[in-house]
C-alpha cells in the first residue's frame, strides 16, 4: 500500500519544489530516493526500533492527537471562520506531521477518511468546504490555511513525508469538495501555490539551541560557523532570518507537538540525556498556548531532566497536566515509558495554580495538604533520614591492596560497593571472617543471582560513615513498577557493623534497637506507602520519593503507640491527619497491607 502515492502526477510534477530547502537552495534528498520513502509505520520493526532505541521517537496514534487537538479547538470555538483558518500553528519536531494533517494513523499506517481526519489543517479545510461555495474562494481560503501551519524536523526523511502528506492532502480536500471539476489549469497554478507555502513553513531543524550536529552542517549555508535559516511571514509578507528559534520573530498563536525525549548520546551514568524539556522550553518561546505529550518523570521531580528544570514546571501557574497515563504502551502500543506520559498544557494568559506535588490521584493529593498543614512548612520529612544509594564504600586501602577490585566491575561504579563485587571477589567479601579475630569485619547484605546474601568485609576496607556504628532498617533501592501501592521488598532491620550493597538504602540512624523497629513498621504501614506513592512512579526508591512521608517521633515518647499492630498503627496515622472517609477508603483498596 503506496499511501504516500509516490506515482501520482502531481507528486512526480512537484517534486523538485517539494524536495527544495528554502534555507541553502538545495535538496532535502536526492531525488532518486524519494521513490524509497515510506512511512515508520511501513518500516522495518528494526528500523523503528532503532529510532526508537535512540532519540525514544514514537508517532503520535490518531486517537491522541485528535483528543489533544480538541482541547485547543476548544479554546478557539467562539472565533469567527475566517480567523480559525488564519490562526498560525506550529508542530516542532513534527516528523511526518500527524497534528498538522492525518492522512493515516501516524502510528499503525491506517488510512484514515477524509470525514475521519483530526489534524489541525484538516479542521481548517473541512471548516473552508462547509462555508464557501465558490471554487475560486475555496482556493484563496485554503491557501490561507496552508500558510498558517507551520513545522520544522531533523530527520530529513521525515520532513520529506510530512511535505508529500500535505501536498496529497490538498489534492484529496479539492477532489473532495469539487468531485465535478478536474484538475484543470487553474487547479494546477493553484497547486503551484500550494507547494510553495509547504517548502518554506516546512523546514530541517532540530530547534535546539546548538541547530544541528556537525553531520548537519553541509546542508546549511554557514556563517561564523551557524547556519542561516530562513522563514516566511505570510500575514505580514515579510522574509526573514534566524539562527536558534529565540531569533523567530513569528509568534504563533499555539504549538502542539510530541517531540522527541531524549539523546542517543549516554551520560556518565550509561543514560540517554533527556532532550524533551529543551523542546518544552523552546515551544514556550513561539506561543502562548502550547500543548505537549512527554514523559511524566518530571511531574514526580524525577529521572534525568534538571531538578531546577522540574520545579520550574511545577511551580508554573500557567501550566497544567490535561492527561497522564503510567502505562505508556496504552498509549504507544510498542513503547515502555518509565514512569508513564503526560499530555501538557501551558496558556500564558490564563493561571491554573501552580501544581506543586503532582499525583494523578486527587487522594493523595488531599492526603498530602493535610499531612501539610498539620507538619508546617519547616518540619521534617523522612527523606530526611534515608540515605543515598551507594553509601557504603571502599577505602584506597581496599583498592590498593586488591587492585582485582576494578578488574572485576571497571570505573563507572567508582568506590561504591556493588553487588557485583560481592559476587565476584571472594577474597575481600568472605562468607566467613577469620577466628584469630585480627582484624575487625563488616557483615555486608548484598544480592548474588537475585538472592540476599551476606559476606564479610573488613572494616579498614569501609569508608566511616554514619550508618556503620547505627541501628537501620535496609530497603530495596528498586522494586516494583512504580504503582501506587506496591508493597516493598522485605525491609530488614540492620544492626551496628552491618552495611549493604548499592541496591539497597537505608532508612533511619539510631543508637537504639527500639526506634529502627518503630522505623521498621511505620513503612510497612498503609498510610506512609500511600505517601510514598506521589512520587514513586518508577522501580526506583531513592531518597527523593520518601520526600512526602512526614516523619515520625519514632521514640517511646511518641504520640503513635508503636506496640500495637500495622493496622492499628495506620488508623493512629489516620486520626492524626483528620483523614476522612473517601481518603481512607482509597488508602485501603490501593495499597496492599504488609504482614
Amino acid at each position: 500500500m503506496d499511501i504516500l502515492k509516490l506515482d501520482d502526477e502531481f507528486v512526480i510534477k512537484n517534486l523538485s519544489e517539494l524536495l527544495k530547502n528554502k534555507s541553502t537552495g538545495k535538496n532535502l534528498l536526492p531525488e532518486n530516493e524519494v521513490k524509497n520513502l515510506k512511512p515508520r509505520s511501513q518500516k522495518s520493526q528494526d528500523i523503528q526500533s532503532l529510532r526508537t532505541r535512540q532519540t525514544a521517537e514514537v508517532f503520535s496514534p490518531a486517537c491522541l492527537c485528535k483528543k489533544m487537538i480538541d482541547v485547543l479547538d476548544d479554546e478557539y470555538k467562539n472565533l469567527k471562520w475566517q480567523d480559525y483558518i488564519n490562526l498560525r500553528c506550529i508542530e516542532i519536531a513534527c516528523g511526518e506531521a500527524p497534528f498538522i494533517i492525518s492522512r493515516y494513523d501516524a502510528e499503525t499506517g491506517q488510512e484514515i477518511e477524509i470525514e475521519n481526519r483530526v489534524g489541525i489543517l484538516d479542521r481548517k479545510l473541512k471548516v473552508i468546504n462547509e462555508n464557501v461555495p465558490y471554487r475560486d474562494q475555496w482556493f484563496k481560503f485554503a491557501l490561507q490555511a496552508f500558510r498558517s501551519v507551520y513545522g520544522y524536523e531533523l530527520q530529513a526523511d521525515s520532513l520529506m513525508i510530512a511535505r508529500l502528506n500535505l501536498l496529497l492532502t490538498f489534492v484529496e480536500y479539492h477532489d473532495y469538495k469539487w468531485k465535478d471539476f478536474s484538475r484543470d489549469s487553474y487547479f494546477r497554478d493553484c497547486l503551484k501555490e500550494i507547494v510553495d507555502a509547504i517548502a518554506w513553513n516546512f523546514w530541517q531543524m532540530n530547534g535546539l539551541e546548538t541547530p544541528h550536529d556537525d553531520s548537519q552542517i553541509s546542508l546549511f549555508e554557514v556563517q561564523d560557523s551557524k547556519p542561516k535559516f530562513k522563514i516566511r511571514d505570510w500575514q505580514n509578507n515579510i522574509e526573514g532570518e534566524f539562527t536558534t528559534m529565540s531569533e523567530l520573530e513569528i509568534k504563533f498563536d499555539f504549538c502542539v507537538s510530541n517531540p522527541p525525549y531524549q539523546d542517543d548520546v549516554k551520560n556518565q551514568g550509561d543514560r540517554a540525556n533527556p532532550l524533551y524539556h529543551k523542546f518544552m522550553d523552546a515551544a514556550f518561546e513561539l506561543a502562548d498556548k502550547v500543548e505537549l505529550v512527554t514523559p511524566a518523570r518530571f511531574l514526580f521531580n524525577a529521572g534525568q531532566t534538571p531538578k531546577a528544570w522540574n520545579e520550574k514546571m511545577l511551580n508554573d501557574p500557567h501550566f497544567k497536566v490535561l492527561m497522564y497515563e503510567p502505562d505508556s504502551k496504552k498509549i504507544f502500543r510498542n513503547s515502555d515509558i518509565k514512569g508513564g506520559v503526560v499530555v501538557t498544557y501551558r496558556n500564558n494568559d490564563k493561571y491554573f495554580g501552580a501544581i506543586g506535588a503532582f499525583s494523578p490521584f486527587p487522594e493523595l493529593n488531599s492526603l498530602l495538604h493535610k499531612v501539610r498543614a498539620l507538619e508546617g512548612k519547616n518540619s521534617a520529612y523522612l527523606d530526611s533520614v534515608v540515605s543515598s544509594q551507594g553509601l557504603f564504600k571502599l577505602t584506597d586501602l581496599a583498592i590498593s591492596e586488591h587492585p582485582e577490585i576494578i578488574q572485576a566491575v571497571g570505573q563507572g561504579t567508582g568506590k561504591k560497593i556493588v553487588s557485583i563485587m560481592v559476587e565476584k571477589l571472594p577474597e575481600v567479601f568472605v562468607s566467613t571472617p577469620p577466628s584469630d579475630k585480627s582484624d575487625s569485619y563488616l557483615k555486608i547484605l548484598g544480592r548474588v543471582d537475585n538472592r540476599r546474601v551476606y559476606k564479610y568485609i573488613k572494616r579498614s576496607y569501609v569508608v566511616d560513615n554514619d550508618y556503620i556504628d547505627a541501628y537501620k532498617v535496609f530497603a530495596p533501592e528498586a522494586n516494583g513498577t512504580g504503582a501506587i501501592g506496591e508493597i516493598l521488598s522485605t525491609p530488614l532491620i540492620g544492626e551496628p557493623l552491618i552495611g549493604v550493597t548499592d541496591t539497597f538504602i537505608c532508612i533511619g540512624c539510631y543508637d537504639n534497637l527500639i526506634e529502627a523497629e518503630n522505623t521498621f513498621k511505620y513503612i510497612k504501614t498503609k498510610f506512609a506507602r500511600a505517601m510514598l506513592g506521589i512520587l514513586k512512579v518508577t522501580q526506583h526508591n531513592p531518597r527523593a520519593v520518601w520526600r512526602y512521608i512526614p516523619l515520625q517521633n519514632f521514640k517511646s515518647d511518641s504520640d503513635i503507640d508503636w506496640s500495637k499492630t500495622i493496622r492499628e498503627i495506620d488508623e493512629q496515622l489516620y486520626a492524626k491527619y483528620k483523614l476522612d472517609k473517601n481518603e481512607i477508603e482509597f488508602i485501603e483498596t490501593h495499597v496492599r497491607e504488609m504482614k
